[in-house]
């Protein structure tokens, strides 16, 4: 099997710029687990991935709104 077969076309992506709760609602309206991050040319220029973006945000599944992680405090100790 090809990554082809499986990849999301026309990809999905994010700039540096956007805000992490962007970041994770594109990742949950579109049910993808990962976002390339790109310039302003469309280089990419890293990834986001879900495990990153558990670590920084917290989606409530009813609202399905990104938040502040309730132990956020804690995480960056």
């Amino acid at each position: 099997m090809l990554v082809q077969a499986i990849m999301t076309s026309p990809a999905i992506t994010v700039t540096a710029s956007a805000s992490v709760a962007e970041a994770a609602r594109l990742m949950l309206d579109n049910r993808i687990s990962g976002l390339p991050v790109v310039d302003a040319n469309g280089a990419l220029v890293g990834i986001v991935s879900e495990g990153v973006k558990d670590q920084l945000v917290w989606v409530d599944p009813y609202y399905g709104i990104a938040l502040p992680p309730p132990d956020a405090e804690t995480r960056q100790a």
